[in-house]
């Protein structure tokens, strides 16, 4: 019991805990997370041909983008970040369409290429500001059905580039592609990574694609096939200049990268919600989701000019919250600095650009099975109807099927259609899959069969996510500390105990305008309906009205409801809304 109390201060997001207690909790975070950020950028430099110093730069801004980003999520300004317990990195869901640039502007130089994404970054995070500020109006564009569509190719077009990688580069025209010492090394990468997994404990499960890669680097020093000459050239303090890499607008670019954004928005809801269910016992409001869209649009808007990739929530890091439930933000803030870092150390950075391709293969392979499984999760999520499986279907053969004849004609000096066409639909299998999802989605008529049981804004696990929330709601008796939580916790046990997601948004944004004492007017709100023989509706509609006229306390609440000429105000108030809206109608 007295360790359970020393530690507590982990378990909430403000509690006090001392730099000892924390720094091994963010060297875990830092341990999960390092590998997959470091890699997009390794891999986006192999396919445009980056010089060694221009890939260490990459990388180098890589971790400080990532760095930074996750500062900006945990200390918000305004309406920009969460105050979620995250960590952000560069992701792989861009890899993919970023590849599918460098083959095709490949001729204008690395450096374009790498100034081509970035521009098109530039325009993604302004379209992902606007998708956090109108997150509800947008959000129906994009269900499980169409996000686990995207998520499902992204992860198919990524399995090339890992075997190639193991195959010993990014390209199998490459002098030495092939060698059996690569296949050796990229296949005891995979299986150290599916074994740690599997098999592994502690910091070994947690980190197993890091742990793979170090064994795999080890190994493949014996085949000859590490060069230390970067690490021995670069310095050891480096500030990155803006507009190193140089901004190119590419309108075809733009399509395919701004498209990618959305899914990854999405994707982020979905992490979001997987941290504060898992390790704080809530559903995230719709302030911290708006605020998490918004930070990381304008995260990616301001890392562009830096050279940063795009960023997005790492899951994995997601998931060691939901393991430990540790979630203050001094571990986020150490993890941050310590990543903060390994990006302003040129030496650190240089050793990264030494990793073989063969070691990036074979640990990327099973992180790739991840995110197609994932999007095959997304899809599962919903009712596997003629209608719903035709859209899936069709578009991943249209996706999948037509670059890969792009790529085919391509080869043979066949070029059927403009240059800026195939790069905004033919180098890469998301984007005209994404299109084809969207549009088959408007398109197709929905049946009562075609429908999930459960609606929602927050992401396709909700329903999931919801039924886990109560069943953590009845064994938790320390609530007291989130305003959310109580008045949620307050309205399901005493007046409806079958809240909508929609209905808890509405809850949400009433709770936020009325403020830190907001679950004691929730309490005297839902008394109140009780009383009157309402539901879930009639109180959303007094808690608007109470924000409205500023009530930010129990005692404010207490007088709304006092009699006044046999009629409360309240319900003067609110029958004198109800009455314009049937005006309205």
């Amino acid at each position: 019991m007295e360790k359970e109390k020393k530690f507590s201060g982990l378990f909430s997001f403000d509690g006090e805990v001392t730099t000892k207690e924390a720094l091994p909790l963010a060297f875990q975070h830092v341990v999960a997370m390092i590998a997959s950020c470091i890699t997009p950028p390794i891999m986006l430099a192999g396919a445009s041909g980056l010089s060694p110093k221009d890939t260490m730069i990459l990388i180098q801004i890589a971790l400080i983008g990532s760095a930074l980003t996750t500062l900006l999520m945990i200390y918000p300004i305004k309406i920009i970040g969460s105050r979620l317990p995250m960590i952000f990195g560069v992701s792989f869901a861009y890899v993919p369409t970023m590849i599918g640039l460098a083959n095709q502007f490949g001729a204008r130089g690395p450096v374009e290429v790498v100034a081509i994404v970035l521009g098109a970054q530039i325009v993604g995070g302004i379209c992902s500001i606007l998708f956090g500020l109108g997150l509800k109006y947008i959000m129906p564009l994009f269900p499980p059905l169409v996000s686990g569509t995207v998520v499902l190719v992204i992860g198919l077009s990524l399995y090339p580039v890992a075997m190639n990688y193991m195959g010993g580069a990014g390209s199998v025209e490459v002098a030495g592609w092939g060698a059996w010492q690569n296949w050796l090394v990229g296949g005891i990468t995979l299986i150290l990574g599916l074994g740690f997994t599997h098999f592994g404990k502690g910091m070994f499960k947690l980190a197993n694609v890091l742990f793979a890669m170090i064994i795999g680097f080890i190994v493949s020093m014996f085949f000859g096939m590490v060069d230390f000459s970067p690490v021995k050239e670069a310095g050891w303090i480096s500030v990155v200049e803006p507009f190193h890499f140089g901004i190119a607008f590419e309108p075809s670019a733009i399509i395919s990268i701004t498209i990618i954004f959305i899914v990854t928005a999405i994707e982020g809801i979905g992490d979001m919600t997987s941290t504060t269910v898992g390790g704080m016992d809530r559903i995230p409001t719709p302030k911290e989701l708006r605020g998490g869209i918004v930070g990381y649009g304008v995260a990616n808007l301001v890392g562009a000019i830096f050279g940063c990739l795009p960023t997005a929530t790492f899951s994995q890091n997601a998931g060691i919250v939901s393991i430990n439930k540790v979630v203050n933000k001094k571990v986020f803030t150490l993890a941050s600095l310590i990543i903060l870092v390994s990006g302003l150390v040129p030496k650190l950075s240089s050793i990264l650009t030494t990793i073989p391709y063969p070691v990036l293969g074979g640990a990327t392979l099973s992180i790739f099975a991840a995110i197609t499984m994932n999007g095959i999760r997304m899809i599962a999520s919903q009712p596997l109807s003629g209608r719903n499986t035709s859209i899936v279907g069709v578009s991943v053969a249209l996706g999948v099927g037509f670059t890969t004849v792009v790529a085919s004609a391509q080869n043979a000096g066949v070029f059927f259609m403009p240059e800026e066409l195939t790069v905004a639909i033919g180098s890469s299998p998301v984007v005209l899959a994404a299109i084809s999802a969207v549009l088959m989605n408007l398109i197709i008529p929905e049946k009562e069969e075609d429908k999930a049981k459960e609606d929602s804004l927050a992401n396709l696990e909700l329903e999931e996510l919801e039924e886990e929330y109560k069943n953590k709601k009845k064994n938790k008796e320390d609530r007291s500390d989130d305003v959310f939580k109580n008045s949620i916790n307050y309205i399901m046990n005493n007046l409806d105990n079958n809240l909508t997601p929609h209905q808890m948004e509405q809850i949400g944004y009433a709770v936020d305008d009325i403020g830190e004492h907001a679950d004691e007017v929730v309490e005297v709100a839902t008394n109140y309906t009780k009383d009157k023989g309402c539901h879930a509706g009639y109180l959303i509609k007094v808690l608007n009205n109470w924000a409205k006229e500023n009530v930010k306390n129990k005692k404010e609440a207490e007088n709304k409801i006092k009699p006044k000429n046999k009629k409360s105000v309240t319900d003067d108030v609110i029958a004198q809304m109800e009455k314009e809206l049937g005006d309205e109608s």
